[in-house]
């Protein structure tokens, strides 16, 4: 997936196999940032349907997430849209729920790996009587 780089060379200004650049020349792969805000939008409201208890409390705060990402899709300065990332970032971090609600059949879920396959074993030998 990514191209290997010396430790004698820069990564400033290269891309990876894909197209996409590296960057800051750290492993870091620089993403667009309309992916970047669908992603926190996205988390932002996994984040508060873990926090709320039930379904139409949560679309009130749905909408205000929604309003908060609709206040700033205006902005095209990169560093000001690299601040409110960042900001976001931190907020998400901050709000992490302690428990988040796993679906039942996930890894970690109530239900995961409830009925596991019995192992193949060899059948036993035949018994003459």
């Amino acid at each position: 997936m990514f191209r290997q780089f010396g430790p004698e060379r820069s990564r400033v200004g290269r891309r990876t196999a894909d197209g996409r650049r590296l960057h800051d020349g750290k492993d870091r792969i620089c993403l667009p940032t309309e992916y970047l805000a669908r992603h926190l939008y996205r988390r932002s409201l996994k984040l508060a349907l873990d926090w709320a208890v039930h379904r139409y409390l949560w679309r009130g705060q749905a909408v205000y997430i929604r309003s908060l990402f609709e206040a700033n899709k205006h902005i095209t300065q990169p560093r000001q849209q690299r601040a409110l990332i960042d900001q976001t970032e931190e907020i998400l971090n901050k709000w992490k729920h302690p428990d988040p609600y796993k679906p039942p059949t996930a890894p970690g879920g109530s239900k995961h790996e409830r009925n596991l396959p019995v192992p193949s074993t060899e059948p036993p030998p035949e018994m003459h009587l």
